[in-house]
């Protein structure tokens, strides 16, 4: 993952004045923010989704200052491999947001079938055992696009604009590999169970970095094992409590996922088609061009998030 410089907003800009702006300074705050969070306990719910919307709703006023604009309008290259990145990382998004859907709903109709009692319960912790699989896969491929992501070269002018950008997709790239790496969870169940029997034997804290979707693996993989017998009440209760648990953290991770996409997209939109470059083109070339242009850029988006049928 590429690396921010220290000092990256501490010089005098040629792209913004010099007086201090309140939507620069914001802007600022939130990217300070979104790096000491990196230094903190991660999992699913502290997982950086929060400040990555804040980050992306200051963005939009950022790109909105005519400054900005500006200085966009005199990096085309830059701008060009910004969006590619981007693009790719809004493909990331969305498939993150697709498994974490998938995952809650087969999660709750194996809690259903839990409290039921289901005669069919192998049935569904296979399915959610297959679901699980494939998310596995997704992440992969997610962690797959994103290091193929170039790295973006330091501004050689001291422009602040390209230096805020280059951070914003820093701290982007950082959330969505720790998402796909905690949805991942690529420890088999059987090292996660073996690690928490460990950890309550001996007192340890090794249990605390287990996350809640490994955590729920190695229920049911202990639940896999009593299969052929009537389930214990304290496996049924341990792995309930679980589910109930995972539930309430995905709709929180789905919620914060939606706000993400729809403030990221937004964002893109604005760096490739700013609002003073709209009415430029408006005035001088007329509307038809302009629509033709963006009808051309959100058509990458479709076909990336419209279903095959």
């Amino acid at each position: 993952m590429e690396t921010c410089s220290s000092n990256s907003f501490g010089h005098r800009s040629i792209s913004l004045p010099t007086k201090t702006n309140p939507i620069l300074q914001r802007m600022e705050e939130c990217l300070a923010v979104a790096k000491g969070w990196q230094a903190q306990p991660h999992s699913l719910t502290s997982n950086g989704l929060a400040q990555l919307k804040d980050l992306f709703y200051c963005t939009g006023n950022f790109l909105q200052m005519a400054h900005s604009q500006q200085a966009l309008r005199r990096k085309e290259k830059f701008v060009n491999q910004l969006m590619d990145d981007f693009l790719r990382l809004l493909d990331v998004c969305g498939m993150v947001k697709d498994s974490v859907q998938q995952l809650r709903e087969q999660q709750e109709a194996l809690q259903s079938m839990f409290r039921r009692r289901d005669q069919n319960l192998h049935v569904g912790i296979s399915r959610y055992q297959s679901t699980r699989k494939r998310m596995r896969k997704e992440m992969i491929k997610c962690q797959q696009m994103m290091k193929s992501m170039e790295v973006l070269a330091f501004p050689s002018d001291d422009c602040k604009v390209e230096a805020i950008l280059r951070d914003l997709k820093t701290n982007t790239v950082y959330v969505f590999e720790l998402l796909a790496s905690i949805i991942s969870a690529r420890n088999s169940s059987w090292s996660v169970f073996s690690r928490l029997l460990s950890s309550k034997r001996q007192n340890s804290p090794d249990e605390e970095n287990i996350n809640e979707i490994e955590r729920l693996d190695a229920a049911l993989f202990a639940a896999c094992g009593q299969l052929n017998k009537e389930l214990a009440e304290d496996t049924v209760q341990s792995a309930q409590r679980l589910m109930e648990n995972l539930d309430r953290c995905l709709r929180g991770v789905e919620d914060e996922l939606e706000g993400v996409f729809r403030l990221f997209k937004k964002d893109c939109i604005e760096i490739k088609f700013p609002a003073n470059w709209l009415l430029n083109v408006v005035q001088s070339n007329g509307l038809i061009i302009v629509l033709h242009s963006m009808l051309n850029f959100l058509s990458i988006q479709l076909e990336a998030t419209i279903p095959q049928l």
